[in-house]
């Protein structure tokens, strides 16, 4: 018979990031474990560790969320789905994914009853709840299998998509899905390409209205834009400005 366990989250305040966690042993017990190696600088997740010297553990929430025999489950969706939307610490998963996705282990309904029950109590007002639901519907219906594949550097675009519409994440996703061939040609994201290379993308959207390439360029320009205030982009300037205008944009069409 399956003992219980406990999944426990450790909360970066300001960032939203979370740390997720499985013990069978006493929660508060684990939990203040991790509060003193990262009081001692000895924790072994270097970025959670990183984060809490710079802030402080006022800056952080320690919280056990689920109660539950499908504990190291749990955790598994629950690193994939929060690291879909950028708001995970990075964190080992072993060949846990790989077999589900191989169809060694099946993940039970009660595992996404409860995490759908910790999103709803604790995310319903956040920019990301949209996204929460949308990956955790993927997750449940595809195994692991389909978008974390589907999409180059999806870290990263997911980070792009928090506060963004359900409706403009889908339109987005059909261009990047679109622009991995690109990206995986050159090993490198869409925001690292140079000019040369960004038109070539874009011709290849084949957009056959004015309308339609220029609101390509205007979600393009938006994404580099972020890139750049990330500090992740190679470019310094943003090539898309100036793009969407009628004249140069039309140059893109497909007749």
């Amino acid at each position: 018979m399956k003992k219980k366990g406990i999944v426990y989250t450790i909360t970066n305040k300001s960032t939203g990031k979370i740390y997720f966690g499985e013990t069978t042993r006493d929660g508060e017990k684990r939990i203040n474990e991790h509060r003193l190696a990262l009081t001692r600088g000895s924790e072994r997740n270097k970025a959670l560790q990183k984060e809490y010297s710079e802030i402080g553990g006022n800056g952080f929430a320690f919280e056990v969320i689920i109660e539950t025999k499908e504990y190291k489950l749990c955790e598994l969706v629950l690193l994939e789905l929060f690291s879909r939307i950028g708001l995970g610490y990075k964190q080992r998963r072993g060949d846990g994914i790989q077999k589900v996705i191989n169809g060694e282990v099946k993940i039970p309904e009660e595992v996404y009853e409860s995490i759908e029950n910790y999103i709803s109590l604790n995310f319903t007002r956040a920019d990301c709840y949209p996204q929460l639901l949308s990956e955790l519907k993927d997750i449940r219906e595809s195994e692991f299998k389909c978008k974390s594949k589907d999409i180059y550097n999806r870290e990263f675009k997911n980070l792009f998509w928090v506060g963004y519409s359900n409706d403009t994440r889908r339109v987005d996703e059909v261009r990047f899905k679109k622009a991995r061939r690109f990206e995986e040609k050159v090993h490198k994201d869409l925001y690292d390409f140079t000019f040369e290379e960004a038109e070539e993308f874009l011709y290849s959207l084949n957009a056959k209205s004015l309308m339609s390439i220029r609101n390509q360029i205007s979600r393009l320009r938006k994404y580099l834009e972020f890139a750049i205030q990330q500090g992740c982009s190679v470019n310094k300037n943003n090539y898309y400005k100036g793009l969407g205008n009628k004249v140069n944009a039309s140059k893109y069409l497909k007749f």
